[in-house]
């Protein structure tokens, strides 16, 4: 993933009825600020506060860290930076 610009972003699209199950990710954020995941209905899956140039790395989770709610797309938010890296996940339907 390669945020074009801080604010909210579409990382991956979702399908009527369907969950998406986020399994592990590694990012960085290009300023001090906030990235949040969340599902496009507007609930917060995770929040984090990172450095400039800082990241986090959530290593590989059998049933998943988190999901979307059903039909929702998944989301980054950024404040303070754009966000780069990638994400392992599947669409249930």
């Amino acid at each position: 993933m390669n945020q074009g610009g801080a604010g909210s972003t579409v990382v991956v699209s979702g399908a009527p009825g369907g969950v998406i199950v986020v399994f592990n990710y590694a990012l960085t954020l290009g300023g001090d600020g906030t990235l949040t995941f969340r599902s496009s209905g507007g609930r917060e899956l995770g929040s984090f506060d990172i450095l400039a140039s800082g990241g986090l790395v959530c290593p590989d989770a059998e049933k998943g860290w988190f999901e979307t709610d059903p039909g929702d797309d998944l989301e980054i938010v950024t404040s303070g930076g754009i966000a780069k890296g990638h994400l392992s996940y599947e669409r249930n339907a």
